[in-house]
């Protein structure tokens, strides 16, 4: 809008602060609204670009508010695949997209390419499948550890998913931009997002129901863990010059051996499971039957502090009525 750019780093920090005050407090809002704030306030002071020191001062935040954000599934999820995006993917793109170049006396020579469209479209396309594959092997340990689960077409499901996904948020953030000016158009609106909403739905299961899609393993031990990871970074980052070269080769081998201990491991069947879900306020709970039903048990309320109570006095209350109105109905006869 021309605003100078300090105008506009306070206006976006202002606006970030605004949705994490509103949104959830969990790690990953958290996260994003510390590095956001902090990166405009860079660029309002014009200070040089350091992501690294963001990121880390928000793990410093997060864990001073609640320690225990350290072994929760959203808190590692969130910093682990951002930390990879911000160190890692810089390397594999550099590697794999990188300028075409042509020896010439010992002197490596930049070789121009037209710009097409269809360059460009290769080029998006390659890098969307090189942040989901980054993104899927840097989370398969911590979905294993957390879920005992293992999806092997995790970065594939994805990239299907990304356009869908991208559409029903813009649609509903146009939606409610919309109704607060036009209420009525804003109801036109809803038609559209309901559909685009249940498309991704129904893509969601569809690739769910693919057989593989999700394979249960036991959960890997934090050594193998930790073993994991530092081949990962020195296969894209350090190690001897050679094996950094091979890394487009290696990172395929990589995700398959850290499978293969799991693939002929399989649950009893006939067991019981319990799986119980950190959802906050109240409990979540999903029972795995051993026939393969499964129940969902939810229990809880933010406002309520004794639901069970609040329950027996609502039966109390149903069961008076139900009595005065048959008192009545005898009295009327």
């Amino acid at each position: 809008m021309g605003a100078n750019y300090r105008t506009t780093a306070l206006l976006s920090a202002t606006a970030i602060i605004v949705y994490a005050i509103l949104a959830e407090p969990n790690p990953p809002i958290l996260r994003a609204a510390i590095t956001g704030t902090l990166y405009f306030a860079a660029r309002g002071m014009r200070r040089p670009v350091r992501r690294g020191n963001w990121l880390a001062a928000a793990v410093v935040v997060v864990l001073l508010i609640n320690p225990s954000d350290l072994f929760d599934a959203g808190f590692q999820f969130s910093f682990a695949i951002v930390a990879a995006l911000m160190f890692l993917l810089p390397s594999l793109t550099q590697r794999w997209l990188s300028q075409r170049t042509m020896e010439i006396g010992g002197i490596s020579i930049p070789v121009d390419t037209p710009a097409t469209w269809l360059t460009g479209l290769r080029k998006s396309v390659a890098l969307i499948l090189i942040v989901s594959l980054l993104a899927w092997l840097v989370g398969v340990p911590i979905a294993a550890y957390h879920f005992g689960r293992l999806s092997p077409f995790g970065w594939l499901n994805s990239m299907l998913m990304s356009p869908l996904a991208g559409l029903v948020m813009c649609l509903g953030f146009v939606k409610l931009c919309v109704t607060a000016l036009w209420p009525t158009l804003g109801g036109v609106l809803g038609g559209p997002l309901h559909a685009t909403t249940l498309l991704l739905a129904w893509l969601a299961r569809t690739l769910a129901a693919v057989p593989g899609c999700n394979i249960d393993v036991p959960p890997p031990h934090v050594i193998w863990i930790a073993g994991y990871y530092a081949v990962l970074v020195i296969l894209i980052r350090g190690g001897p010059p050679r094996l950094r070269n091979s890394a487009a080769v290696g990172i395929v081998p990589l995700a398959l051996i850290f499978a293969l201990p799991w693939l002929p491991i399989s649950h009893a069947t006939g067991a019981l499971r319990i799986w119980t879900l950190a959802v906050g306020n109240g409990s979540a709970t999903i029972i795995e039957l051993p026939d393969g039903h499964a129940i969902a048990y939810d229990l809880g309320s933010r406002a309520v502090f004794d639901p069970a109570g609040e329950h027996h006095r609502a039966l109390s209350a149903s069961s008076r009525d139900s009595q005065a109105r048959r008192g009545d109905r005898l009295t009327s006869r």
